[in-house]
């Protein structure tokens, strides 16, 4: 009898634990994995500002997050075939983007310049890399560009003189300038803002997501993620 009661008691904890840990709703995250430090592979670990930014976000509003891996130019159209719940991988908001899908409050502030392997900063009969889907702000006549899918490949093609300057963030730059000691040139071009992009169908997934990224900043989390990355 003691045995049966035992058994008793622990079968509805079991159930009430296998419900909270499979009944809690999912957000699948598209972004890439080739945008240090904002998202990135370490030892088979997805890290990063943007990682450890959804991650909070997802623990406020009790969603678990999944993270799928794609390549830049092809976040937009996952998102709108509704292969990922929301992009993030330090996506620039634009009028145009905003045709398509909604965005997020903005959650970093950043700016272009160009990486190179000196300080001459000299446009004439210049070859610059630009990245596939991302905003290209370098809009000059003496200018030509050669397009990468993958940063890291941009980087070397920089690095064994195929281009001459590499537009990119300037918070990504800073990472590959250090590593590779690299130079920075910044033309002082406008900030941008980076937000999640989110299905217009999901509006209150929206809602849910600005709730959050507002609580994380007035609780001081956003601070302690910048500063681990930054």
């Amino acid at each position: 009898m003691k045995k049966w009661l035992g058994a008793s008691f622990i079968f509805p904890i079991f159930v009430f634990l296998c419900f909270s840990a499979f009944g809690r709703k999912t957000i699948t995250v598209g972004t890439t994995t080739d945008l240090p430090p904002f998202s990135f592979h370490e030892n088979g670990v997805h890290k990063g500002f943007d990682i450890d930014l959804i991650n909070a976000v997802g623990k406020k509003i009790n969603y678990h997050i999944v993270i799928k891996d794609l390549p830049f130019r092809k976040l937009e159209r996952a998102l709108l075939n509704e292969e990922v719940d929301i992009i993030m991988a330090g996506m620039t908001i634009t009028d145009d983007r905003k045709k398509s899908f909604n965005f997020s409050n903005p959650y970093f502030n950043n700016t272009q310049v160009l990486l190179s392997k000196n300080k001459n900063f000299n446009f004439k009969n210049t070859k610059v890399g630009i990245l596939e889907g991302r905003i290209n702000v370098f809009n000059n006549k003496n200018l030509s560009f050669e397009k990468f899918c993958n940063l890291f490949k941009a980087v070397d093609n920089l690095k064994e003189n195929n281009i001459d300057f590499l537009a990119m963030d300037i918070s990504t730059a800073y990472y590959f300038a250090k590593k590779y000691n690299l130079e920075i040139i910044n033309p002082n071009l406008p900030t941008t803002n980076y937000g999640i992009g989110i299905h217009k169908k999901n509006s209150h997934l929206l809602q849910e997501i600005n709730k959050a990224l507002i609580s994380i900043k007035d609780e001081g989390i956003y601070d302690e993620i910048f500063e681990k990355h930054f």
